[in-house]
Parts: C-alpha cells; sequence; structure tokens
C-alpha cells in the first residue's frame, strides 16, 4: 500500500535539510520538475519504482537520510520493497554508507493512543507551526474545576478527546483553560481554530492551517501542508465548534495518523465517532442541594459575577439569594442562559424575575419536544430575552444574525437600511446590555455574536421572512466596503486598509458564500459575487490564504461559465485576478491560460489597462520558465497600453519587469535605468511595497553585476519596506537576496541561515521561487553547502527556521 501523501512530505522535509529545492531534486533523478511534480501529485502521472528508489538516493547523497533502515522505511512509503533495489546499491555510496540501525520496536500507535513524545519540530515541511496566542476571555472562569482538572488528565494520553454537551453549557471556555494549563507539555505551541464561522467543509483544512499560523498553499493540498507542519511537532490544537462539519472528522483522523505528536481537543455538541475517541461531557454548571448551599454553586456564583458587572452592590443574602438559585435551577444551570438571565438585573431584583421566567418557561420549553431538555431550556431562555426587547431592538437582534464575524455601527445600519451610524451603535450598545452581544472598545466599537445566539437570531430572521433581503443588504455592503479598500491599497494608507480588510474577512468570506449559493441556484447575485472576491483579491495576495482566493474565484468563474450572468468586464477582472493567484502560487500553465482568457475579454472591452495586466502575466510566465524572447514583448506591451491608459502605477510595474529581462541577459545598465523610473513612479504613488519591490530588483542587479557589498545594501533598504507592509512574498526574496550577498562574500553560515528563513517564508506565503532563478541560486549557494560541514549546515539551517523572523530580519539589518 503506498503513502504518497506521506512520501511527498518526508521528501520535502529532506530538500529543506539539505538546503535544496524540488527542481535541484528534479534535476538529481533526471526528470524535468514539472515532471517530478505531477509525479508528486499523481497529476497525470505516477511514481514507479524506480523514481523512488533515485529519489531515496539522491537525498540519501545529500546526507538527509540518517540510516539505512531510514531508507527503506521511506521506500516503504510507496510500497516498493528492499529487494527491489540493486543490491549493488546496497553496498555503495550513497545508501552503501549509511550506518546499519536495528528496526524500531513495538507496534504503531493507533490513533487515539498516547505515543512516546517526539523531539520538538526542527523542519517540517508545510513550514513551523507558529500559533498566535490562545483567545483570552474577557471574563474570569467560574467553577468548572472538576472539569478542567479531567480535560488536563486525559489530553496528556489521549490523542483526540472530544468536550461535548449542548449549546451554551460553555464547552470553549474549559478548553481554553485547560489548553492554557497544558500549555508547557507542547513546545511547539497551542493552536485554536474558530470553525463557527465555516460554512463550506473545503475551508476545514484550510482554517486549521491558518491556526497554525502558516499560510495555506491551495485549498486542495492543505491537507498535505497541515500534515507536513505537524508531522515532526508537538502541538495541541483546539477545533471549536466542529458540530456542523461533522463530515470532516475523517480529516482529523487522518491528521493525527500523520501526525504523531499532534494532540486534538474539539469541542462539539455530538461526538465524532472516530476510533480512539475519547468523549468528555461538559454538564451544565452545577447546582445547589439545599438553599444552605446556595451562595457555593457554581450557577450562583456565575450569575453573582455577571450581574455585579452591571449593578457593583448586588450581593444576594436571603430571600433574595433564594431567588437566585431558583432562577439558576429553572435554567438548568446553562451558563449561558444564566448569562442572559443576569443581564435582567439592572431592571428586576430575583425575586420579581423568578416568576417572569417560570411563567414563560413551561409554554416554551413545551414547544420543540424534538430537541434534548437542556437545548429546550436554552431555546426557552433566549426566546425570554428575545420577548423583553423592544419591537425595534427585537428586529435588531434578528438581522445581525447574518454577520459571521465582528462588524461595526456602519454595518449593522447598513443590514437594517438605517442611515445614521451614530443611531445605530446606541441600539446596539441595548443588545449588548441584555448580553446579547459581545463588545469590543474602541474608537470604533465592534460587536459579536456567540455562535448559539448567533443560531438563535439566524432563526429568528427567517421566521421574519426578511433573510433574504438582510442578507442582500450584507453582501452590499462589504461589497462597498471592499471596492473603497480595493483603491487604497496600492496607496500610502494600504497598511489600514488591509487591516481593515483583515477585521472584516469573516463577513467578507460569508456574503461570498452565500452570493455562491444564490448564484448556482439560479444565477443570481453572481455579479456582486465575483465583483466582491475581485475586490477581495490583494487580501488574499498579501496577507491572507491564496488557497481560498483561488477556490472562491475558480467556482464563481465556473458558475459564471454555465449561466453567463456576470457582466462582460466583471468575467474580465475576475478572471485577471484568478491568474494573479495562480502565477503567484506558481502555476504557470493556469497563468497562462487565464491571462489569454483576460486579453481577449479586455480586448473585446476596449479596457487598456486589463489587456496591460493580461501581459504582464503572461511575460512572467514566460519569464518564470526562462523564456525570456516570450517575456520582452508582452512586458512592453504592458507599458505601452499602460501608458495609452494613462495608468503610471502599472507603468512602473511593466517597467520592473522589463529590467529583469535586461539583468538575466546581462544587460546590467539598462535594467538600472528601468529600474531607477519604476522607482521614482511608485515614490510619487506614495506605494512603499512597490517601491521596496524596485529596491530589491535593484539589488538582483548589483548581486548579478559583481557588486555584493551594495547588493547587501539595497537589499536591506527592501527588507525594511516589505517588513513595514507585511509582504511575506518580498521579505522571502530579500532574505534570499541577503543569503547571496552572504555567500559571495564568504560568510557560508549567515547566507544558510537567511536562505533557510526564506524557505519557510515561502511556504508560508505558499510563493515558490520561479524555476528560472534555480541555476542562478546553485551557483550562489552550492560552494557555501560545501564549505560547511554536515552539522555545521544542519545548525544554520536550523536556525533559520526555528528563530523567529523578527529576530533574524533584525540580524539581518545589523550585520
Amino acid at each position: 500500500m503506498q503513502d504518497l501523501a506521506g512520501f511527498r512530505a518526508a521528501v520535502r522535509e529532506r530538500c529543506r535539510a539539505a538546503g535544496r529545492t524540488q527542481q535541484q531534486l528534479a534535476r538529481a533523478v533526471g526528470l524535468h520538475p514539472n515532471v517530478l511534480s505531477h509525479k508528486l501529485h499523481e497529476r497525470g502521472a505516477r511514481l514507479n519504482a524506480a523514481d523512488v528508489i533515485a529519489i531515496v538516493t539522491a537525498l540519501a547523497d545529500w546526507g538527509t537520510v540518517g540510516s539505512a533502515s531510514e531508507a527503506r522505511a521511506l521506500l516503504a512509503l510507496m510500497g516498493v520493497p528492499e529487494h527491489a533495489v540493486p543490491a549493488q546499491a546496497w553496498t555503495t555510496a550513497p545508501l552503501g554508507a549509511l550506518p546499519h540501525d536495528p528496526p524500531a520496536a513495538g507496534p504503531t500507535a493507533q490513533v487515539g493512543e498516547a505515543t512516546p513524545e517526539p523531539a520538538p519540530a526542527t523542519n517540517p515541511g508545510g513550514g513551523r507551526p507558529a500559533p498566535d496566542p490562545l483567545p483570552v476571555p474577557l471574563t474570569p472562569l467560574v467553577g468548572r474545576t472538576a472539569e478542567v482538572a479531567a480535560v488536563t488528565t486525559v489530553v496528556p494520553g489521549c490523542r483526540l478527546v472530544t468536550l461535548t454537551g449542548t449549546g451554551g453549557t460553555g464547552k470553549t471556555r474549559v478548553a481554553l483553560q485547560a489548553a492554557a494549563e497544558l500549555a508547557d507539555r507542547f513546545p511547539d505551541g497551542t493552536a485554536f481554530a474558530d470553525l463557527a464561522p465555516v460554512s463550506d467543509p473545503e475551508l476545514v483544512a484550510v482554517t486549521l492551517v491558518r491556526a497554525l499560523g502558516l499560510t495555506p498553499q491551495a485549498a486542495d493540498t492543505a491537507e498535505d501542508q497541515l500534515a507536513a507542519a505537524l508531522r515532526p511537532a508537538r502541538v495541541l490544537l483546539i477545533a471549536d465548534n466542529m458540530e456542523h462539519l461533522i463530515e470532516q472528522a475523517p480529516l482529523l483522523s487522518r491528521l493525527l495518523a500523520a501526525a504523531p505528536g499532534l494532540h486534538l481537543l474539539v469541542t462539539s455538541r455530538v461526538g465524532l465517532g472516530l476510533y480512539g475517541e475519547q468523549q468528555l461531557r461538559v454538564p451544565p454548571l452545577r447546582l445547589p442541594d439545599h438553599d444552605g448551599q446556595a451562595a457555593s454553586s457554581e450557577a450562583v456564583q456565575l450569575f453573582v459575577q455577571r450581574a455585579r458587572a452591571l449593578d457593583p452592590g448586588f450581593d444576594p443574602q436571603g430571600e433574595t439569594l433564594a431567588a437566585t438559585a431558583a432562577i439558576c435551577s429553572a435554567l438548568d444551570g446553562l451558563p449561558l442562559a444564566i448569562e442572559l438571565a443576569a443581564a435582567r438585573i439592572r431592571l428586576y431584583p430575583p425575586q420579581a424575575l423568578l416568576p417572569q421566567l417560570q411563567a414563560r418557561l413551561p409554554l416554551l420549553t413545551g414547544g420543540a419536544r424534538n430537541l434534548p431538555l437542556r437545548q429546550q431550556t436554552l431555546r426557552a431562555t433566549l426566546d425570554w430575552s428575545d420577548a423583553l426587547l423592544s419591537p425595534d431592538a427585537r428586529d435588531l437582534f434578528a438581522r445581525v444574525g447574518v454577520f459571521a464575524g465582528s462588524f461595526d455601527a456602519a454595518a449593522a445600519a447598513a443590514v437594517c437600511d438605517v442611515a445614521d451610524p451614530l443611531a445605530m451603535t446606541e441600539r446596539l450598545a441595548e443588545l449588548a446590555e441584555h448580553s446579547l452581544l459581545e463588545v469590543t472598545p474602541g474608537l470604533s466599537p465592534r460587536f459579536g455574536l456567540l455562535a448559539t445566539i448567533r443560531e438563535y437570531a439566524l432563526a429568528r430572521l427567517a421566521e421574519s421572512g426578511q433573510a433574504d433581503s438582510a442578507r442582500e443588504r450584507h453582501l452590499r455592503h462589504y461589497l462597498a466596503l471592499a471596492t473603497r479598500a480595493r483603491a487604497g491599497l496600492d496607496g500610502p494608507e494600504q497598511a489600514d486598509w488591509f487591516n481593515r480588510l483583515e477585521a472584516d474577512f469573516a463577513n467578507i468570506r460569508a456574503a461570498l458564500d452565500w452570493a455562491r449559493s444564490r448564484a448556482e441556484a439560479d444565477g443570481s447575485y453572481l455579479e456582486d459575487g465575483l465583483r466582491l472576491a475581485t475586490a477581495a483579491a490583494p487580501f488574499w495576495r498579501r496577507r491572507g490564504s491564496l488557497a481560498e482566493g483561488a477556490l472562491h474565484l475558480e467556482r464563481l468563474l465556473a458558475i459564471d461559465a454555465r449561466h453567463r450572468a456576470a457582466t462582460p468586464a466583471t468575467r474580465a477582472w475576475a478572471v485577471l485576478e484568478a491568474c494573479a493567484l495562480a502565477c503567484f502560487r506558481g502555476d504557470f500553465p493556469a497563468t497562462t491560460d487565464l491571462a489569454r482568457e483576460g486579453l481577449e475579454l479586455c480586448g473585446e472591452l476596449g479596457d487598456l489597462r486589463g489587456q496591460a495586466w493580461a501581459h504582464r502575466y503572461l511575460g512572467e510566465a514566460a519569464l518564470a520558465q526562462a523564456d525570456l524572447g516570450a517575456a520582452q514583448p508582452h512586458f512592453q506591451s504592458q507599458l505601452e497600453l499602460a501608458a495609452h491608459a494613462r495608468d503610471p502605477w502599472t507603468e512602473a510595474t511593466a517597467r520592473n519587469m522589463l529590467a529583469q529581462v535586461s539583468r538575466y541577459e546581462g544587460r546590467y545598465r539598462d535594467a538600472s535605468a528601468q529600474l531607477q523610473l519604476a522607482l521614482r513612479a511608485f515614490e510619487v504613488a506614495g506605494d512603499p511595497d512597490g517601491a521596496a519591490t524596485v529596491r530589491a530588483s535593484l539589488a538582483e542587479v548589483a548581486r548579478d553585476a559583481g557588486e555584493p557589498d551594495r547588493a547587501r545594501d539595497l537589499f536591506r533598504q527592501a527588507l525594511r519596506g516589505h517588513q513595514q507592509t507585511g509582504s511575506k512574498r518580498g521579505m522571502a526574496y530579500d532574505l534570499e537576496g541577503l543569503a547571496a550577498a552572504a555567500a559571495l562574500t564568504g560568510n557560508d553560515r549567515a547566507a544558510l541561515t537567511y536562505l533557510s528563513a526564506a524557505q519557510a517564508l515561502r511556504e508560508q506565503s505558499g510563493g515558490p521561487l520561479m524555476p528560472i532563478d534555480q541555476p542562478i541560486y546553485d551557483r550562489l549557494f552550492d560552494p557555501s553547502v560545501a564549505a560547511l560541514t554536515q552539522r555545521e549546515r544542519e545548525q544554520a539551517l536550523a536556525e533559520g527556521r526555528d528563530r523567529s523572523l523578527a529576530q533574524i530580519i533584525d540580524e539581518a539589518l545589523a550585520r
């Protein structure tokens, strides 16, 4: 049986350890790089036994196969038996030079079993996990000592733990507290993936990749990227709110099989049904057994804590305490229901609150008998809270259910068709006082709904018959926002606009999902969906996921191919943005096909700027594959079309690309002249990212012209600029340039350290090195690799991978 994904990840890891690329591996085994890529992914070609043996032999020759048994294990991943290797190969270098060690003892661990802890991650093929800190709740956790203790006891010995329980029991809070207490056991981090906003099962793996602090390279390869990143790591990954994505549970099982140091902590209203899963139920809070224990009840303590946030003097005693305990008992100890009830304490003391609640619960819980009892209670509590709102507030509460992430008053005003965002802020504050909204204070406060409350609000919205109109206004608002942002993403305020899009991207994603669902049915809203995806594309290229952006555009364009509902101009620019994503991902055949379609569409429209960009990507696809003769006319056409369109920004990008052709042809003076013009244009436009990119191009000219000191200074300037704009692709180029400068000046260890850091950035950004650059890098770095011992190489590469990017950059700028 073959494990192609495991073999592919193992090969990637060992290439990284050797400081080599897949293109170099292809040459070592006698295959064209594209052919090897197709075989490794089974895209119309498959690895045969001879290919596998050649790959393992090359890796052994590079010093990244540690023993004969490791070589046999690599062969076994692809079902190649030891005897398939010629006997002479096992007795001569490189395979014959491998140490012979005994096979590992013991059976393979099952998915749910604890395994011996591997060493901390040093070289994950999918990038080194670097998860963000766990979310910090705004309020302290009340009670839950026993539940948290159970989780912290079980997780170290069981690799798949699912916290189950009805909505509103506080599963997420228990998971976060337990993960914080377990952090020391997982040296490669604890990651949190919020799956509540994810409606598309195909984006689960993408979301998990992002939770690890990595950038997905493609939706269809996100699982491979996860497996490669997690395989050598010791990570605790929380998958929160999994219940609506149960069909993706096998993905978690496959990850556990691929990564022996991975532990998964899942929250879900239902179990996953996976082999090896350990389910722990999170029950409601403990209720008082009798009046004398009311004050020590966790449920009562939560009510008191939340009530004191509104009334600091709240201190229930006697009858007030008894009424508080009765409220908590009536609510079955459900934390969310208790918080909703406590929000009314400003208006009613517990003695007055209790009869109101008791009057509604029997009536309301008598309805949905197909729901579990405690879910009926929560529904009744939400119904009760909803009924206490004014009619306008009730309508607002239902409408804000369309928001999949945090939102501001302007967004809520748009969804409710209200002209005054300031007045909307006050109305939202009313919902927050009822504990129906979470609030993040700031100059422009942001609001959000817990997953359970959002479900309820959406149900109310559906009952009102206003769901489609609310979602339509939601879509139009975020389309307008993304369109305004797109106009500023290449100018001096680009960082602010990227930050704004990042804050609102969960809602942009939700708007795209709804537009696509309607478009699939009858072609409606396809125009808006394509325009929104097109406007959001620069975010995916710079800060988001290339994989996600490509998936949205591919789906929408495929729908348009059936319905032809979009205008020609909208389709043309959506094709061009899909083309850009393909180019940045290194898929040059797709780039060429999409650019040709875009050129034809823009030609029919007379869109000079669109034609210019189509030529840009046709030229870059040719340039990447070393066809300079085909590339140069396309870049020249881009320059001329941009000039006719009076678009100096596009002219500057064309000059930058023309300079690349001149540099590869050795015409360094011509290249520098074009780049100086491009630099001035970007500086006039106030585009710091464009200016940094041109400085990196000037540095490449200096490097190839034999001026390593000047190249180093220019690469440092470029790195400062790309660091400020957050361009991972740009920083990768700059660090590779500094690595080359170090190699040319004899600083071999620094060269490999910077090169390793750049490779990690490329893994994260999904932007591979262009094939035309590989021979240059081979010439530059092979002497540095040869000058160091294997141990020195490993140490330098590990330093580039394992140190923080900020530390590497600080050092690179200081040297």
